[in-house]
């Protein structure tokens, strides 16, 4: 598979630079391609989009820079053709369940790892085949590169907090049960206790 414009090969094998769930990526890819955000728009409202006169992302950012978490909204303006404007907003931060939302967008482009995976899905899609190949260009570009790369690393980071925080709420719930149990287990030796004082 190559580029139409600038003839570049396509890498056939081997694990994609970075992943496809990347919200930096996404974000890039949606602005940097509007065949691809008109496809997915089209997939999310049902339509053909040859129904979609245009689409626009009305609050671009500069591809490269760091951007904060409030950025990751995409609001998107899209006219279709019996002449009805729709104002979308669109969350782009990874909630790790993009594989789920995204069945409608023609099968499972955000699963995919490699680039064996990429070329099965893209074979009869011009979508994917225009994603697939935005997506390489994108993580060719080192700025581009480095902030999807940031953002991978950022996610990381929070999961190992968040797994801590789970370990610790898991054994102060165990402490709980176990004060609760020794509680339990004084009240019922007092009683005995009593019991015997008046015999």
């Amino acid at each position: 598979m190559s580029d139409n414009q600038n003839n570049i090969q396509l890498p056939e094998h081997g694990k994609l630079t970075i992943p496809m769930t990347n919200d930096y990526l996404f974000r890039a890819l949606l602005q940097q391609n509007n065949k691809v955000l008109t496809g997915l728009i089209a997939s999310l409202l049902h339509l053909s989009p040859s129904e979609i006169s245009s689409v626009e992302i009305t609050n671009p950012i500069i591809l490269g820079e760091s951007i904060n978490d409030k950025t990751f909204f995409l609001d998107i303006r899209v006219d279709l053709n019996q002449n009805t404007l729709i104002n979308l907003e669109m969350q782009v931060i990874n909630e790790h369940n993009w594989p789920e939302r995204s069945l409608s967008f023609r099968v499972s482009l955000f699963k995919a790892r490699t680039w064996e995976e990429l070329h099965m899905l893209s074979q009869n899609n011009e979508y994917l085949k225009e994603a697939s190949e935005t997506v390489y260009h994108l993580t060719q570009e080192e700025k581009v590169r480095l902030q999807c790369q940031a953002r991978e690393d950022y996610y990381r980071r929070m999961k190992g907090i968040q797994e801590k925080f789970e370990h610790y709420k898991a054994e102060k719930i165990q402490s709980d049960d176990e004060i609760s149990e020794l509680k339990q287990q004084i009240a019922t030796l007092k009683k005995e206790l009593e019991a015997k004082s008046r015999e």
